[in-house]
């Protein structure tokens, strides 16, 4: 017995000091050199619009949320750390609490009837981790932004009688088109760890306008017409598919 007892103690020691195999717990760190990318993402935003907000607060016009609700696609390729990826995005528009009719006489109301952009991005990992990637992107793109701006009354109207039935304060459209601007935004990402992968991603990004650029109409040609130099915060979630592996060109 104390035979016994002497060898177990001696031999405990060892055993418990053996080395712990880890690859069983913690997965091996992947490292697909090259990705195909699919993206479908939504966004909420902050849009300013300095000069119309003025005109629109100087004119007691009731103008629509500067919160924005964007549905985004996109695609693109990963080179090792580096991303390249192109993405259209498109407004949805909730303006539910300027559909109710005036309490207080006649109101001017201004109403978000267009919303869109398209940008392309590159972007690299600048925190490359077992199971994340940390990327800092920086595209160019073009955003659209329009409104309708019309004088709201009580008053019934004979639809046979409609379209002479004109109500002064009314604008059909007022567009800031084709303005370009410089996306810079960090995207914070789950890694791949599959050939064929299905991730999420968080985006918290800035937009500022290249340049100032004057509205427009559709109805009629604008003289003297303000101008603005669009800016937007914005926080996407994005759900990414990915093809992963060490060329672009997979069976």
């Amino acid at each position: 017995m104390k035979t016994y007892l002497l060898l177990a103690m001696l031999t405990a020691p060892g055993a418990f000091c053996q080395p712990i195999d880890s690859s069983g717990t913690f997965p091996v760190k992947s490292h697909f050199r090259r990705g195909i990318l699919t993206e479908f993402g939504l966004a909420g935003t902050v849009t300013g619009l300095s000069n119309l907000r003025s005109f629109f607060r100087n004119n007691q016009i009731r103008g629509a949320s500067i919160f924005d609700l964007y549905v985004s696609i996109g695609g693109g390729v990963r080179l090792n750390r580096v991303k390249i990826l192109a993405q259209y995005g498109f407004g949805l528009k909730d303006d539910k609490a300027y559909f109710d009719l005036a309490q207080n006489g006649d109101e001017i109301v201004a109403r978000n009837t267009l919303a869109n952009y398209s940008a392309l991005f590159v972007g690299y990992d600048i925190i490359d981790a077992r199971n994340r990637r940390l990327y800092l992107n920086v595209g160019l793109g073009g955003l659209e932004y329009g409104y309708t701006i019309f004088r709201r009354s009580s008053q019934p109207v004979s639809f046979p009688t409609i379209l002479s039935a004109s109500q002064p304060g009314t604008v059909p459209s007022l567009l800031l088109r084709n303005a370009g601007f410089v996306d810079v935004n960090l995207e914070y990402a789950h890694r791949e760890k599959k050939k064929r992968s299905i991730e999420y991603t968080i985006r918290l990004g800035y937009r500022r306008g290249t340049v100032a650029k004057a509205y427009e109409s559709d109805a009629f040609p604008l003289v003297n017409a303000p101008r603005d130099r669009i800016n937007q915060w914005y926080l996407q979630t994005v759900f990414n598919m990915s093809l992963n592996g060490e060329k672009l060109r997979f069976r």
